[in-house]
């Protein structure tokens, strides 16, 4: 399966200021979870397939993208009852840094949430990372898509020899 983006996208005439902080509300979503003790492989994969983050994570605005991040936990929480865990394999920050990349590669790609966490696992982005400073999103997406493409040709091929 090829990925494609594209830079003119439903999102291009959304400031970057607006995006940035969509992307750090995403990212303190997962700091909520963090602190919560809730899996973060689990409360992502749950999270991002969720009908709250389908309708008021993936638009262009919803008022549900200004607000704060434990008042959007108590509504997240009842939809997809995340399972509770030490979280020794990540961190606060880590955290941070994934749902803001999630919240990026939305804007960058126009995928939809619950298809992202296909291609792109908590794991997955958590063994990615760039530092803040020194990170092109459109560069880290297009790096991302060709990592994923090149493991499911990887797949098939496997799949192919044990024929």
């Amino acid at each position: 399966m090829k990925l494609s983006y594209t830079i003119n996208n439903m999102f291009s005439d959304m400031p970057a200021k607006s995006k940035d902080v969509v992307a750090e509300f995403f990212g303190d979503i997962f700091v909520e979870a963090y602190n919560c003790h809730y899996d973060m492989n689990d409360f992502t994969h749950n999270f991002m397939k969720s009908e709250f983050c389908k309708k008021y994570m993936d638009g262009i605005y919803s008022t549900w993208q200004y607000q704060n991040a434990k008042v959007s936990m108590e509504v997240i929480e009842h939809e997809i009852h995340p399972i509770k865990s030490d979280n020794s394999y990540t961190s606060k920050d880590n955290c941070y840094w994934v749902g803001y990349l999630y919240k990026q590669i939305h804007f960058e790609t126009e995928i939809p949430s619950n298809e992202i966490v296909d291609l792109y696992s908590f794991n997955k982005l958590s063994n990615y990372l760039y530092s803040h400073e020194d990170y092109n999103i459109e560069d880290m997406v297009t790096d991302l898509t060709k990592t994923i493409e090149l493991e499911k040709e990887q797949e098939c091929d496997k799949e192919l020899l044990n024929f």
